[in-house]
């Protein structure tokens, strides 16, 4: 059977999926993510290429494209034709926009917002096409899922030299029921902290830093404050980020908005502030999330394909 491979890789999980020749899903699944930014045509990815070969089993793959979340095109790239060296391999670094606009033109919006661990926005207008944020981790990504985690740690670090009581969330994050308590310097106050920094599995790693947003939203779906602030702060961000890009590329009004991503699936505690802050800018903008990532802008991108070869042949 012919069949299509998309694929969308990034640092915390990769996605999967084959379709048929007219971009029909068959089966998916989903694996861990390529994970550092380095772009070393040498290194291997056994977790994703075995997946790729398990998924792709007994077929006859006749197209490949694929979103990078890093930096790792020639890494995929060498991977990918050595298990399919007479296939068309198409792969776009997420920051290029490509298959972000893809998904813009299947949903008529002029922006895209990619809303993972990271956060990248794409956006097209009279001026021309736009990305904005998408920086990485530590630097950039406002509102993201890595950032949601570091801003969990760190409001939970804050409170433990704050008056109690403790919220919830911070004491799940930090492994204490009661903020430090003033004392002589020395060896007991440090050694409370050096246990906090041990609780917490510091030093943190980009993936391990984005898995704390998952304990901030288990926290704000029981309704504790800290947690469901740093959700409606990260609305805000995402906010203010869209619009940032929107004027940039010269959208004075009419905004049209797409959001997709992991964090869709928790939308109810930072939609509001999203919205809100949106249409203080744009008051006739309007917005769509859907539970979806850039792998149906892969496929989309196949079918656009598909489709020229086709009417050149014609």
């Amino acid at each position: 059977m012919n069949a299509w491979l998309a694929i969308d890789s990034g640092g915390s999980k990769s996605h999967l999926m084959i379709t048929d020749e007219e971009g029909m899903p068959i089966q998916d699944c989903f694996c861990p993510g390529i994970g550092l930014a380095v772009d070393d045509e040498s290194a291997p990815l056994p977790e994703l290429m075995a997946q790729v070969r398990q998924l792709t089993k007994g077929l006859c793959i006749t197209r490949i494209a694929a979103n990078l979340g890093g930096k790792n095109e020639n890494q995929l790239r060498k991977q990918l034709a050595g298990m399919f060296p007479e296939i068309p391999v198409d792969i776009f670094r997420e920051s290029s926009g490509v298959l972000a606009n893809q998904l813009g033109k299947k949903y008529h919006a002029n922006a895209v917002v990619l809303l993972g661990t990271g956060v990248i926005v794409n956006t097209r207008g009279p001026r021309g096409c736009m990305i904005t944020d998408g920086w990485g981790s530590n630097i950039g990504d406002m509102g993201s899922g890595y950032w949601i985690g570091l801003e969990a740690i760190r409001r939970s670090l804050i409170s433990l030299e704050d008056e109690p009581p403790l919220s919830l969330l911070a004491q799940a994050v930090t492994g204490r029921k009661t903020p430090l308590c003033p004392s002589s310097l020395g060896g007991h106050l440090m050694a409370e902290r050096d246990a906090v920094r041990g609780y917490i599995g510091v030093p943190l790693d980009r993936a391990k830093t984005a898995a704390y947003a998952r304990v901030a939203a288990q926290y704000a779906q029981d309704g504790d404050k800290m947690a469901r602030k740093i959700f409606s702060d990260a609305g805000n961000a995402i906010a203010e980020t869209t619009v940032r890009g929107l004027k940039k590329a010269g959208i004075k009004e009419h905004a049209s908005v797409l959001v997709v991503g992991g964090l869709t699936n928790v939308r109810n505690l930072w939609e509001e502030a999203f919205a809100n802050a949106l249409i203080q800018s744009y008051p006739d903008a309007v917005y769509r999330i859907e539970k979806i990532d850039l792998i149906q802008g892969a496929v989309e991108y196949m079918l656009s394909a598909h489709h020229m070869e086709e009417r050149k042949n014609d």
